[in-house]
């Protein structure tokens, strides 16, 4: 009886250590962005959404501290529109994610066991 209540109680305390130390980023309501700020429905943004888009309202990301520098994150709307047409497109736009702050930072760093 012992010997079951230890193995139970190793199974549980497994499971929790897993739970408590994922992280998991958030990520973008991809179909809400483009509802809200893609004034012309055609699947790009353009300087003047994204003027809006950085707003980046009932999003549950934000924005890494270094980008404060400048404040219409025009450098980061270059950086994403690759082919320099002067629209973000669907494809570009999945690089947004370079320039949110990772709440994932640092995770795990202190439980790697491979460097003991």
């Amino acid at each position: 009886m012992h010997s079951i209540s230890k193995g139970i109680l190793c199974c549980i305390c497994t499971f929790f250590f897993q739970v408590t130390y994922a992280c998991e980023p958030v990520s973008l309501d991809w179909k809400k962005l483009y509802q809200d700020y893609d004034q012309n429905h055609d699947q790009m943004i353009d300087q003047n959404e994204w003027k809006k888009l950085i707003e980046l309202n009932d999003q549950f990301v934000a924005w890494e501290k270094t980008s404060i520098t400048d404040p219409k994150r025009l450098k980061i709307f270059k950086a994403l529109d690759q082919n320099h047409n002067g629209l973000i497109d669907q494809q570009e736009m999945t690089n947004i994610y370079l320039y949110f702050a990772n709440p994932c930072k640092g995770w795990g760093s202190k439980w790697d066991i491979s460097k003991n």
